[in-house]
């Protein structure tokens, strides 16, 4: 059995930015394999698939179109209506998120699982400005039961933008929210019409005993220009790093560890941490 795999997700506007920090950060300091399960957009962008070539670990890629009609993939959703925000957010960017972690499942879900110890499931725009923690030789065996997020835009929930899953949880991890939006008995659970992704996430994770962690942030999620096609908030321009970017929180705390790992000259360690009253990787 293998230890990594990495599995993008998302579309490939900006493969060109993240190409080199991705192939260096994480595909080649984890020696990972690499899976590419992403959307089609129509647009020229789309050929950036050609830049993720044998030659970063390719393993497997697919494309696939967006769905047009949500309703045929999740009927049950009548019994929640529109109000909340996990459902009803960003043009259908919500149930387009759901269903492609269930097409990564149907396609590379039961390879995942018997051929990884673990699988990281990233948006195919972060910028990795550092070494990828070895979560492997970082974390006892004892606390293999754990999902590992990113610290940040977690917006009282779980950031979904990037997971570190042990290969004993990755289907269900993959299938769980296409699961409950297919469970009506289960909808009701539901008080807040605030109910956002994260908050969903977070919300399955505790019914499930899911245990989760979190991680500092190693990379940010880049875009091209202001003009950037995005359906998640306006995107953002820093004078500081001359970059545009997406999450200022995410921003931020990736420079806050690359100054400790290469200025402060710091390692991941593990540590119980009281803010998010969970297990720890952060820089020591």
């Amino acid at each position: 059995m293998k230890t990594y795999a990495v599995v993008m997700w998302g579309e490939l506007r900006t493969i060109p930015l993240i190409i080199e920090n991705f192939k260096k950060n994480l595909l080649d300091e984890l020696k990972a394999d690499l899976y590419v399960i992403v959307q089609k957009t129509g647009l020229p962008t789309d050929e950036n698939i050609k830049l993720l070539s044998n030659d970063n670990g390719l393993v497997y890629q697919y494309m696939y179109d967006k769905p047009s009609n949500f309703n045929d993939i999740y009927p049950s959703l009548s019994t929640l209506g529109n109000q909340y925000n996990c459902i009803n957010c960003n043009e259908n960017g919500t149930l387009n998120l759901y269903n492609n972690w269930s097409i990564i499942d149907d396609l590379i879900g039961y390879n995942l699982e018997k051929e990884y110890e673990y699988i990281i499931l990233t948006r195919s725009d972060y910028n990795h400005i550092l070494p990828f923690p070895d979560i492997k030789n970082i974390v006892d065996i004892k606390y293999n039961d754990t999902v590992w997020s990113y610290e940040g835009c977690d917006w009282e929930g779980i950031n979904m933008n990037m997971r570190i899953v042990p290969n004993t949880l990755i289907r269900n991890v993959l299938t769980q929210v296409s699961k409950f939006l297919n469970s009506p008995l289960e909808h009701y659970e539901i008080k807040d019409k605030y109910f956002n992704i994260e908050k969903l996430i977070d919300f399955i994770y505790k019914k499930q005993n899911i245990v989760i962690g979190r991680i500092c942030n190693t990379g940010f999620i880049i875009a091209n220009d202001r003009n950037d096609r995005t359906t998640w908030g306006p995107i953002l321009y820093s004078d500081k790093h001359k970059v545009y970017y997406k999450y200022h929180e995410n921003l931020e705390f990736t420079f806050e560890s690359y100054n400790l790992y290469m200025n402060e000259k710091k390692i991941y360690k593990m540590v119980y941490n009281d803010k998010y009253n969970c297990k720890y990787i952060g820089l020591f």
